[in-house]
């Protein structure tokens, strides 16, 4: 009888290791898996009736080996076991739990950095859109009024365009605040792009001069976008800092790369000062590993030179 006791105590010990670990695991899948509310809610009473059955077990086990074994060498392995098995034990869970801080560490600022990086783009495009399309509307409104006398025709037409112009901003913005990108740009030239930006500026009376050079072919859309912008861009700074009158826009296709060029006639600007328009078209340049430069060289006018290096995926 005392035989199957002692034996009984010692495999009771073990079984109830065994199942707090089930019951542990199975613990921290449901939480991890985000499961069942209830067993998420039972687990850790099961967890701490376990706890009590294994401190129980372990008691009933010594005493017998003090009171009927008499045997100080068999007390002595029993209890480095336990002592052993309740390190391992407090271990695991030690790492476990320094596992799921880290890991709500890393989630917590991934959701701060995506936030952060999600209200810089809005900031960004709103910039953009904005910037350009109430430059485009200041300078037609302006015109319109000098001329709303001599020529109501061509002020009524204005008007018309500024409609115009104030409804694809409107669009734009529709589109920034909505997180949709379009793809359009992924299935037509980005010259057929560049010139309709060209025709909404050339209404307000900026000429610009837009050549192309090299084979044109349709790039992907990442790169599309970023010359898109950055001719937006350099047109509203053209006429609104600038005060220029005539633009030239250069865009040269080769084997694996694509060159921008942008001047203006404008007063030119020796002492630059960032904006978020300039701060914006860098860090899109840096972001498809390109190289952006700009300046004024002599006394007048502004430039930017702009090239990106395209792998053959890059291209379609």
């Amino acid at each position: 009888m005392l035989y199957d006791l002692k034996y009984f105590s010692i495999v009771a010990s073990f079984l109830s290791v065994i199942r707090f670990f089930i019951i542990y695991f199975l613990y921290k899948s449901s939480f991890n898996l985000k499961k069942s509310f209830f067993f998420k809610r039972l687990t850790p009473f099961l967890l701490a009736i376990i706890a009590q059955m294994f401190v129980f077990s372990i008691f009933g086990s010594l005493t017998y080996l003090r009171i009927y074994e008499h045997s100080p060498i068999l007390y002595e392995q029993f209890c480095f076991i336990i002592i052993l098995i309740s390190f391992i034990l407090s271990f695991i869970i030690f790492k476990s739990k320094e596992r799921q801080l880290k890991l709500q560490y890393e989630l917590k600022y991934k959701e701060k950095l995506a936030i952060v990086n999600e209200r810089n783009r809005i900031s960004r495009e709103l910039h953009d859109t904005l910037g350009h399309t109430l430059t485009l509307l200041i300078t037609l409104i302006k015109s319109s009024r000098i001329n709303i006398k001599k020529d109501t025709e061509g002020t009524e037409k204005k008007l018309v365009q500024a409609a115009s112009i104030a409804s694809e901003g409107l669009k734009q913005i529709r589109t920034t605040i909505s997180g949709w990108l379009p793809d359009k740009l992924n299935s037509s030239p980005i010259t057929t792009e560049i010139n309709k930006l060209i025709e909404f500026a050339k209404d307000i009376g900026i000429e610009i001069d837009f050549s192309v050079y090299g084979e044109e072919r349709i790039v992907a859309t990442g790169y599309s976008d970023v010359l898109y912008k950055i001719c937006r861009e350099a047109i509203t700074n053209s006429l609104r800092h600038g005060k220029a009158k005539k633009v030239t826009i250069v865009l040269k296709f080769f084997q694996e790369k694509i060159q921008l060029f942008i001047t203006d006639d404008g007063i030119g600007c020796n002492n630059i000062k960032k904006g978020f328009g300039l701060i914006g078209i860098e860090e899109r340049v840096n972001d498809m590993n390109g190289t952006l430069t700009y300046g004024t060289t002599g006394d007048r006018g502004f430039n930017i030179h702009a090239k990106f290096p395209i792998s053959k995926e890059g291209f379609r």
